[in-house]
């Protein structure tokens, strides 16, 4: 199977705001990825997609796309069948099912201008594995806008700007799930994230956050495989952050905790057979797992280029365990 490259030239006729209308992508015989860079696509039209062919990934790359036609990624694109990747253009919203009733198994959406997703935006796709909406400027993560997913297990949204994770806001996952929230602004945490969590085993990248408080019962009930609070300037644990829960991989920072919050986390590391990492704490002989610079959570950044390199090595492997 080979890629058809579309590169540089003009993909079909434009009006004045440079739409593309009228044409249709076409596919060298044997291909079954098409890519499509450096175009001028302000609105992603329905007819480009109308294809014949069979192909397993479509790539829009760097097309200057702010909004995509309604209905497009529903019955126009049945006959892609892995991957649809809209990335480094300049979305600023996923509106509602935008992507619906597809067997695709990835949508990537990094690198845009996303603040808000609607309600339901990724619904039914049941063979759905990966949503990637990473380097974008999302403040609030609506758990509404995922709707009927059972086989969802990676949400890639490292470099966005949210600010608070809501009560039961990862509540759409029925299955081992990973989340990377690397390089956000979250300060608070709400308990009770997703009432699943007893069920289902999490893992949890939050490095490089604001976290400073881990409250009563924030953790509780839940079944974490990695809770990653590295590079958080954290001050105030509970002893009940994390009551009737199991871990097996706890990472933080001791900069700022008193020794009597040091202490009670390596008891309960102890008690509950978790392994600790902890950076800043020698006097308890904790592992010692990784310092990245807070600098390296660039919000301004918005390529593809990810400066927390740790966390690229960490998803590609567990993606690899799926």
């Amino acid at each position: 199977m080979g890629t058809t490259y579309i590169y540089y030239k003009k993909l079909g006729t434009h009006d004045r705001g440079g739409t593309v209308k009228g044409d249709v992508i076409k596919v060298s015989e044997g291909d079954d990825h098409i890519f499509i860079v450096k175009q001028f696509i302000p609105q992603l039209c329905c007819d480009m997609l109308n294809s014949a062919s069979e192909f397993s990934t479509i790539t829009f790359d760097t097309c200057w796309i702010r909004e995509i036609e309604e209905e497009c990624f529903s019955a126009a694109v049945q006959h892609v069948s892995k991957t649809i990747k809209i990335i480094n253009n300049r979305l600023t919203s996923v509106k509602k099912r935008t992507f619906r009733n597809l067997q695709l198994k990835e949508i990537l959406l990094n690198g845009n201008l996303i603040q808000t997703l609607e309600d339901e935006a990724f619904f039914n796709l049941t063979n759905l594995g990966t949503i990637d909406l990473g380097y974008n400027r999302l403040k609030v993560l609506n758990p509404e806008a995922f709707s009927l997913l059972p086989n969802l297990e990676n949400l890639i949204l490292q470099h966005n700007r949210i600010q608070a994770l809501q009560a039961r806001v990862f509540s759409f996952f029925s299955r081992r799930a990973y989340i990377l929230l690397t390089c956000n602004q979250i300060k608070r945490i709400e308990g009770g994230l997703n009432g699943m969590f007893s069920q289902i085993t999490l893992m949890l990248e939050m490095s490089g956050n604001n976290v400073e408080e881990l409250s009563n019962g924030v953790f509780s009930n839940h079944t974490f495989g990695i809770l990653d609070l590295a590079n958080n300037p954290l001050k105030k644990i509970s002893p009940s952050f994390c009551e009737n829960c199991n871990v097996e991989s706890f990472y933080f920072s001791c900069r700022y905790l008193t020794l009597e919050d040091v202490q009670m986390i390596a008891n309960w590391g102890e008690d509950y057979r978790v392994y600790l990492y902890g950076n800043g704490c020698p006097q308890y002989n904790m592992t010692f797992a990784y310092e990245s610079p807070q600098a390296t959570c660039n919000q301004e950044k918005s390529s593809g280029v990810c400066f927390c390199l740790f966390y690229l090595g960490v998803l590609i492997n567990v993606i690899r365990m799926f």
